[in-house]
């Protein structure tokens, strides 16, 4: 008899794998305006120092060559850290303009746009994980809010997620990365593709029965990737079936196991 390549039939779980593009961003944050025209004076907390609210950011002064005006200090509207500083000591600002800005980064959050067709499995307390830009190690993270509103202009509604884990250190807001979720994990068959046989365009698969006699088995195929193809109905856990391919064999050809 010819000898074919065999395997036994074992459910394993299976999963559906969302892969989406994220953005850190920073839920409490606060920008630092002029209050006046004037010249940046002093600079009381550079970027990247942590500050409590109310603490002297700089202080400016209206350089006014008749009269003489008294300095604005202008202080940090929450505690946090000085993400962003726009002038240096010594620059001209007008009023109203953008200075600096604080961020906590103990409130950062991921935001996702996540396709329509997605949003039935992509829910508020979801699970998931991602890889900052640059970093190695993923992160826990988890669904916490769903926009109720999808975009027409690109069919995609926002999402918002929390870390799982605080990584002030590495994660800060701008950074991108991206986040991956396992949805539909269920227990299921997944075989070789090269194991199925058409015929008439449907498909089979050849199990092995305890006298090593080959039949065909129709089945029904779900979702294919890398080579593998998911069983949805016709086949059941513990018989063997020819693995790979081989010469065609009729109905009950009688055939031997190679080891």
């Amino acid at each position: 008899p010819p000898k074919v390549i065999a395997a036994l039939a074992k459910t394993r779980e299976l999963f559906d794998t969302l892969i989406y593009p994220a953005k850190v961003t920073s839920r409490a944050k606060g920008d630092l305006y002029a209050q006046t025209d004037g010249v940046v004076r002093k600079i009381f907390s550079p970027l990247g120092k942590r500050v409590k609210k109310g603490d002297p950011i700089l202080r400016t002064q209206h350089n006014d060559p008749v009269h003489e005006y008294a300095a604005v200090i202008i202080r940090a509207p929450i505690a946090g850290v000085v993400a962003r500083l726009e002038v240096t000591r010594g620059d001209f600002v007008h009023k109203g303009q953008k200075i600096a800005s604080v961020a906590d980064p103990a409130t950062n959050r991921l935001q996702i746009e996540i396709a329509a067709s997605d949003l039935a499995r992509v829910t508020t307390g979801l699970k998931g994980r991602v890889t900052p830009a640059g970093a190695t190690q993923p992160i826990s993270i988890e669904v916490v809010g769903i926009s109720p509103w999808v975009d027409p202009k690109n069919g995609t509604a926002t999402g918002e997620l929390k870390f799982l884990a605080q990584k002030e250190k590495t994660v800060r807001p701008g950074m991108l990365g991206r986040v991956t979720f396992r949805t539909g994990i269920r227990r299921g068959f997944l075989i070789p593709e090269s194991a199925i046989v058409y015929q008439n365009q449907t498909p089979f698969i050849r199990t092995i029965d305890e006298k090593n006699i080959a039949h065909f088995q129709k089945i029904k195929l779900g979702q294919r990737a890398r080579g593998q193809v998911e069983i949805l109905e016709g086949l059941t856990e513990g018989p063997t079936f020819l693995a790979r391919p081989s010469p065609y064999l009729p109905e009950g050809a009688w055939v031997a196991l190679a080891k």
